[in-house]
């Protein structure tokens, strides 16, 4: 077999670190992408904080940031995204010791450790595989897969890198049956947690082992699984101790607190990432039908099209899985790591420990198709199967891979001050009020801490903002309505509802009231699922004839008026 002859090269491990240092490459000037502009503001100014905690309220940052406008005003009161990873903190640490405004060496720091985790990978397949040849096809798969490139690229997301490296040799070295190895298998788990929460998953695969791969008993299968437990037990105390965690609405939801949310999302999003993990489209496209405005219909055909793989995919498994404990770990492995993720939107970067099965199991299955079916018509079948696979997962994955750096950046050109025209550079005045803006994060947050960002440092590439203050009134497709009843007064009335600013999980009450340094925004009418209908804004005396006033028209802000005293202005959003 061609494909034996190939991936049993006696190289082909080395082959497969080198063949992934050239697709990374191209990332190595892509330079920072969202998160990693806020922390290189923290580490710049603040560099004993966490890098990790984001937009959480309470923290000093984040209420100057909403005081500012850099955040809209209608943050959620009890937001929070804090990750307890200080591997993660003292490698980015380290790199603004040595090299602060070099983004090309903060790039390859990452890809190196990438390089790292495909050498462990290898090293783990070749350990569990029969066949040479099928641990370096394994091998291949997953450090070409495109989903990874969206990890690699995003320097903030290193620390996921580092923990499934750590969290991989925690599996080598548990399947090492000796006291010793053992113990550095439990270390090994520990420091994987430090490095990222994600590192969990990996307790599906050390369960899968001692379910599929050992001989045991019951018992001493359990004795060996609990240093993990207790380990896991201690980090889940300490991180709710300690106040780690997300809350609000955004990209992940908090399983501890809104369960019945997660197992709802776990029904479209489970099927959703393992399809895009196996098969097409990637997970984006699921995650674009969940957000469109009226989304039930789309998500169901979306979801029925999800089973119908899943069901495709079982019907060509299921002679391997009955064959095969190996495969059955893989299976059982990724599917209790697709779990976790099923809390964070849907993106492919999500999938580290869910391709990590699925790379085995698709190469387990290309190895013994032939032995798995019998007569002609269904071997036929098996092996078209196997050549759609290795077609998906060697030919569209690796020109994804590649293309991935490219939408990075055009996504970051996307949010970027002169993209989206905000004055931050020649604001007639340093102030600026947006009547309007389709997604205040895109196009006010992240354009904002870029320049914040960018002007910092000893070789800046930007000038320094000179926007002191921002101040949104709405968010969202839509027609409203604005009025002016007094000089320092607008109020803002929905046709319908400003639907993007809050949602059922997370509505306001009519009554809200949020007060800023210059103005204060009070909720006066709400519909059912909490969004607001009508918003009151009572600006301090003088302070509105301060504002530059600008309003998101077609794909860019642009200078508007404001109503004037007693008139109504008609406001339209497509």
């Amino acid at each position: 077999m061609k494909l034996a002859l190939l991936f049993g090269h006696r190289h082909i491990f080395r082959i497969t670190i080198f063949l992934t240092l050239l697709f990374c490459l191209p990332m190595l000037t892509n330079g920072l992408f969202l998160d990693d502009y806020q922390q290189r503001l923290t580490m710049l100014t603040s560099p004993g904080s966490n890098i990790f905690d984001f937009f959480t309220r309470g923290n000093p940052v984040t209420e100057a940031q909403i005081q500012s406008g850099i955040l809209p005003w209608w943050t959620w009161d009890d937001a929070k995204i804090r990750f307890f990873r200080p591997i993660g903190q003292f490698l980015t640490w380290l790199d603004y010791q040595l090299w602060p405004d070099n983004f090309v060496l903060m790039h390859l720091h990452s890809v190196l450790w990438y390089l790292l985790l495909i050498a462990v990978v290898a090293m783990t397949y070749r350990q569990l595989m029969p066949l040479r040849w099928a641990a370096g096809l394994a091998a291949m798969l997953f450090a070409l897969d495109y989903g990874h490139a969206g990890g690699v690229v995003w320097l903030c997301n290193r620390s996921v890198m580092i923990a499934m490296l750590l969290s991989l040799a925690c599996l080598y070295c548990h399947r090492r049956d000796t006291t010793s190895f053992r113990l550095v298998a439990a270390c090994l788990f520990a420091l994987s947690l430090a490095a990222a929460e994600a590192a969990l998953a990996i307790t599906g695969y050390l369960l899968a082992h001692e379910l599929f791969l050992t001989a045991r008993s019951h018992w001493q299968r359990l004795v060996r699984l609990l240093p993990y437990v207790l380990i896991a037990l201690l980090w889940i105390g300490f991180w709710h101790k300690h106040g780690y965690g997300v809350s609000g609405p955004g990209f992940y939801i908090d399983i501890a607190s809104q369960p019945l949310l997660f197992m709802e999302k776990v029904i479209y999003r489970a099927p959703a990432y393992l399809v895009g993990q196996f098969a097409l489209p990637p997970a984006e496209v699921f995650g674009a039908v969940e957000l469109l405005p009226e989304s039930s219909t789309a998500q169901l055909l979306a979801g029925i099209y999800a089973v119908g793989i899943l069901t495709l995919l079982f019907v060509f498994f299921w002679p391997l899985l009955k064959h095969s404990a190996l495969a059955r770990f893989y299976a059982l492995g990724l599917l209790i790591a697709v779990l976790p993720i099923c809390a964070s939107s849907l993106v492919s970067r999500s999938l580290w420990y869910v391709s990590f099965g699925a790379a085995g199991l698709i190469a387990l299955y290309v190895a013994n198709y032939r032995e798995l079916v019998s007569g002609k018509a269904s071997l036929s079948r098996a092996r078209i199967f196997a050549s759609g696979l290795l077609g998906i997962h060697l030919v569209l994955s690796p020109v994804f891979f590649l293309l991935l750096p490219k939408v990075a950046d055009m996504l970051d050109v996307a949010m970027d001050s002169r993209t989206v025209h905000l004055p931050v550079r020649n604001a007639e005045q340093p102030q600026v009020l947006l009547l309007t803006s389709l997604s205040y994060v895109g196009n006010v947050t992240f354009p904002m801490l870029k320049d914040h960002a960018l002007s910092m440092g000893k070789s800046p590439l930007r000038q320094t903002p000179v926007i002191t203050r921002i101040r949104g009134l709405v968010e969202g497709k839509g027609q409203f309505t604005l009025q002016r009843p007094s000089d320092n007064t607008l109020i803002a009335t929905a046709a319908d509802a400003f639907m993007a600013m809050a949602s059922p999980t997370y509505g306001f009450r009519a009554g809200h009231l949020v007060v800023l340094d210059d103005v204060k925004m009070t909720v006066t009418r709400v519909n059912a699922n909490g969004q607001p209908v009508q918003i009151r804004y009572d600006f301090a005396q003088g302070e509105l004839v301060r504002y530059t006033v600008m309003a998101w028209q077609g794909d860019r802000f642009k200078p508007a008026q404001l109503p004037l005293q007693g008139q109504v202005l008609n406001l339209r959003l497509e």
